[in-house]
Formats: structure tokens, sequence, C-alpha cells
């Protein structure tokens, strides 16, 4: 059997549970092998390195925390700390924010189509 790249995401297959739009998995198309579904977890999502300002504030995390935690803060769900790593070019999800270190945070207002821009690029 063969890969197959199936062009769609996981909220498009009824036998899936549906899943936030926030949740990162959710940006990348499904494939499928033998019968089981699962994400090219190989393919990756990378910011520019200057970030329009007009697109996000600093914002300095006074106690150590994990990115799930500034997520649920800062937007209301844990579900957005990948956005937070992604805008700040860390690559490690575990790691835990140090007291003093500044990032930089998308405006709400912006999160859908920052979105919506993402996924369009992944389905290309």
């Amino acid at each position: 059997m063969k890969v197959i790249d199936l062009q769609i995401d996981q909220n498009s297959i009824n036998e899936l549970p549906i899943i936030s739009s926030n949740r990162y998995e959710n940006i990348f198309n499904l494939n499928l092998y033998n019968g089981y579904y699962f994400y090219n977890i190989i393919k990756t999502i990378k910011f520019p390195e200057n970030i329009n300002p007009e697109l996000y504030y600093e914002k300095i995390i006074n106690s150590k925390k994990p990115y799930t935690t500034i997520s649920y803060e800062i937007y209301g769900t844990q579900d957005l700390w990948w956005l937070i790593l992604l805008s700040n070019n860390i690559t490690n999800p575990v790691s835990v924010v140090t007291p003093g270190t500044k990032i930089k945070v998308i405006k709400l207002k912006y999160i859908k189509s920052i979105l919506d821009s993402i996924k369009r690029a992944n389905n290309v």
C-alpha cells in the first residue's frame, strides 16, 4: 500500500472527532496509510523573521509557565500554544518560560486570518 495525501483536514472526515480550528493539528491535511489516518509531521510552519509590528504586542512573562498556560491567559484557550512558539521562533514546546522572558503575542483580532493563511499555504 502507498500513502495517500487526502488533501482534507480532520474536520472533513465524518468518522473522526471534530477539533477546534485553533489546534495545531487542524492546520494540516491528513494522510491515509493502510486504513489509518495520520498527519505529516515533517511539514513545518515558519513565521517570517520580521513580523509586522501591527500584528503583535510584546509581553514580559513574570513567572515560570508552560506555553499552554500562557496561551490560556492570553487567548482564553490553551490550544494556541504553538502560535506563541512559532511567532517567537521557539523550537522546544515542552520548555517552560523563565521569568523575565519577553515574547511576541499575536493580537487576537489577527488570529483567524493568520490561521486561514497558514491553512491555505499548507494546502498548496
